[in-house]
C-alpha cells in the first residue's frame, strides 16, 4: 500500500517536472523572455536574477510580437 502511494507520488512529481520542462522550452523558443538588446538601456545584467531594470532608464518601449508602444521609466534600483 505504501509502495503504491510512493510510486503514485513519484509519477505525479515526474509529470509536473516534465510539464515545467516543456513550458521552459516553449518560452525560450517563442521569445517570450525579456529582450536581450531591444532596447538595451532598459535592462542590465544581474548575477542573482539574470536581468534587472536599469535605474533611471526612460524611453519608448515597444514590442514587435504584439505591436504596441508605451513610454516607460524605471525609478530606482530596489533589490
Amino acid at each position: 500500500m505504501a509502495r503504491k502511494i510512493l510510486v503514485s507520488l513519484l509519477l505525479i512529481l515526474f509529470g509536473v517536472l516534465l510539464a515545467f520542462g516543456v513550458l521552459e522550452v516553449f518560452v525560450r523558443i517563442s521569445g517570450k523572455t525579456p529582450p536581450s538588446g531591444e532596447p538595451a538601456f532598459f535592462w542590465q545584467d544581474d548575477k542573482r536574477f539574470g536581468w534587472f531594470h536599469a535605474p533611471g532608464a526612460a524611453g519608448d518601449y515597444f514590442n514587435w510580437v504584439r505591436p504596441f508602444s508605451v513610454e516607460a521609466f524605471a525609478t530606482s534600483a530596489r533589490r
